[in-house]
């Protein structure tokens, strides 16, 4: 065997070990969005791409820019793409086909409701160039009508996640506070029956409901019945009693996000942002114990969502 078929074989060992991390024991696939995968647009701006983690591998599925979301189920698929007039990807992960959705306003944000027939979005009148106003709307997939949730006013007042709860009931989602000079975030869950909008005692941009629809992980910061607490933390929120579980703090990282639970509630999958500046990929147990290393990226990783 010659000296550079060697070489060739050693570098792609490398590459499959940066890859893997130290061994997933993931059930299911983990879809995410990864910087490795992406494709370039402008010099020097990176393009991100919709990936599947399975079997302890990265696999690249989609050059669609950002905010992939499957169903809970793993058989459709919905993200973003870099089209100008804001064309969106729908995926049959079983069949591979597409569909081009145009929405009648941007969307982003997107999240599945337990039918798979329709989502939740944040979505906006643009104003000019540089405003917006954005709000969160419940879009049919098949009838390509939508339903209006909420009816902000405030300009540039971002929506940073949406999340519809497993059983259909709730949307939770994080909105930018309303002063111009406050850049904090706030969760709020909206009760889908009684039109009920609740803020929550916390700050935070990412999170995740658990299988059962009854608690919430989530990294932030929060001040709840009199206690604050002004380092983010990672809380397990419950949402039938309203108590929470701070879990054990990481000092080994510059904060954490993305989370997912596992498809069986078992298991939280996140995004951890390393002090070298990488980004790496976690699993842990739910009452944050078992924390392990997956996936060793070091591209910018978001978006993730576990199925089955």
């Amino acid at each position: 065997m010659d000296k550079m078929k060697i070489n060739f074989i050693a570098l792609s060992l490398i590459a499959t070990l940066a890859l893997t991390g130290c061994g997933s024991g993931v059930k299911g696939k983990i879809y995410l969005s990864s910087g490795r995968f992406g494709e370039y647009g402008e010099p020097g701006e990176k393009r991100l791409g919709t990936c599947v983690y399975q079997n302890g591998r990265v696999k690249k599925l989609y050059r669609y820019q950002t905010f992939p979301k499957p169903t809970r189920d793993g058989v459709k698929l919905i993200a973003n793409t870099i089209d100008p007039d804001n064309i969106i990807k729908m995926v049959d992960l079983k069949t591979g086909k597409t569909r081009d959705l145009k929405f009648p306003h941007s969307a982003s944000g997107f999240s599945w409701f337990p039918d798979n027939k329709k989502i939740a979005c944040s979505g906006g009148t643009t104003l000019n160039r540089f405003d917006y106003i954005a709000n969160i709307y419940i879009m049919d997939l098949e009838t390509m009508q939508e339903e209006q949730i909420t009816f902000y006013k405030d300009v540039n007042r971002r929506i940073f996640d949406i999340d519809v709860s497993p059983d259909g009931k709730y949307i939770l989602y994080s909105i930018k506070n309303a002063e111009k000079n406050d850049y904090g975030t706030s969760v709020r869950i909206i009760n889908l029956k009684t039109k009920e909008d609740e803020a929550l005692p916390f700050s935070a941009t990412t999170f995740d409901w658990s299988p059962d629809s009854k608690t919430i992980v989530l990294y932030g910061i929060y001040s709840y019945k009199g206690e604050k607490e002004y380092g983010p933390r990672t809380i397990i929120y419950d949402v039938t009693t309203k108590e929470y579980t701070k879990l054990p703090v990481s000092t080994e990282d510059l904060g954490e996000a993305y989370y997912t639970f596992s498809p069986d509630g078992s298991k939280i999958a996140y995004v951890r942002h390393e002090k070298n500046g990488r980004h790496t990929m976690w699993t842990m147990n739910a009452d944050g114990t078992n924390r392990k290393k997956i996936l060793d990226d070091g591209y910018q990783l978001s978006n993730l969502t576990w199925t089955k």
